[in-house]
């Protein structure tokens, strides 16, 4: 006798498909969530690594790197260096063969290390890279903006340079502005003299969008906006390319030289950004920017991390990036 097979209906196969569509659905967020937990736990390390090397270069050299200039020493001689402040702490990230790597001639001077020597600063580093920020690469790197056929590689946390850097004749109840004022990137800080508002009241990085472009900034620099690790452009004597032209993607933040440029560089308006879409077109290159859900991680002079959380008054920013303002922190800090 023929035995009939048995086999699904139409109906269950569907239903069938329709339970597997919504585990899939519940699924999905906490697999999203634990992504963001392990990127969130990667970038507090980060920053924890940036806080060690701060401190190491302090204890060895007995001041910290220039937001932007020469170093060790202040002026270009052989043996020298010259870059902005994440350049000059490679070494102290366990990255000296890379630091070296830039070994070369600058301005006819042999014997300089800079990060644009040899094509340095197309090449990533691991430890300056936030895997949250959905402007950057997987490979640490963005195209360049202007279209020209090459990358840089990103940093995706950004130094406080009104420690990093010398900026005389201000308050800092009243943000620096262009005029009245001396703005000095090569700076000379030192722990914990430079920060008497206190180490752990003092914030020294935070995070950046590697790409990162608004209307304000687009007006004066086109499509440069961001953070790329490598990006030191001096205004006399100009640098080769593509360091020539002073555009914001210096991995910093609280920069005094663009202030006439926007009003949101230094001061309360400069409270940072959580996750801002597009990041071509509503993003702030001037401000610290968070890939995160509603918090942005902070390193403090201290060693350790902060987690902000989003809603975090202005002044309280501010107060916390003013190494020697006087401010009492308020309780959302």
């Amino acid at each position: 006798m023929l035995r009939r097979r048995a086999a699904f209906t139409l109906i269950e196969l569907l239903v069938v498909i329709a339970i597997i569509a919504i585990l899939i659905g519940l699924l999905l967020p906490a697999v999203q969530k634990v992504r963001e937990a392990a990127a969130r736990i990667q970038c507090s390390n980060n920053l924890k690594q940036l806080g060690l090397a701060v401190h190491n270069c302090n204890d060895a050299n007995g001041k910290l790197p220039p937001a932007l200039g020469y170093f060790p020493g202040t002026s270009l001689q052989p043996g020298s260096g010259f870059g902005n402040g994440i350049y000059f702490l490679l070494p102290y990230l366990e990255q000296g063969n890379f630091y070296n790597a830039g070994q070369g001639t600058l301005f006819g001077i042999p014997n300089i290390y800079c990060p644009d020597n040899n094509g340095l600063f197309t090449r990533p580093i691991k430890v300056l890279v936030c895997p949250s920020d959905p402007s950057g690469q997987s490979g640490g790197t963005v195209p360049d903006p202007g279209g020209n056929n090459f990358v840089w590689g990103v940093c995706n946390y950004a130094f406080n340079a009104l420690v990093f850097s010398n900026i005389n004749g201000i308050t800092y109840s009243t943000p620096p502005t262009s005029s009245g004022q001396s703005y000095d990137p090569q700076g000379a800080a030192r722990i914990p003299a430079s920060m008497p508002d206190g180490t752990s009241n003092t914030i020294l990085a935070s995070e950046k969008y590697a790409l990162c472009t608004n209307a304000t900034s687009s007006a004066v620099f086109g499509p440069y906006g961001g953070s790329f690790w490598s990006y030191s452009a001096l205004s006399s004597p100009q640098l080769p390319a593509p360091m020539q032209y002073p555009m914001p993607v210096y991995p910093g933040i609280e920069i005094a030289f663009f202030a006439p440029y926007s009003a949101t560089a230094v001061g309360p308006a400069s409270l940072f950004q959580i996750q801002p879409l597009p990041f071509n077109g509503n993003c702030d290159p001037f401000r610290a920017s968070s890939g995160h859900t509603s918090v942005i991680l902070a390193g403090l002079f201290d060693g350790s991390v902060r987690t902000i959380v989003q809603g975090m008054t202005p002044n309280t920013w501010w107060w916390a990036m003013t190494p020697s303002g006087g401010e009492v922190l308020a309780s959302d800090w």
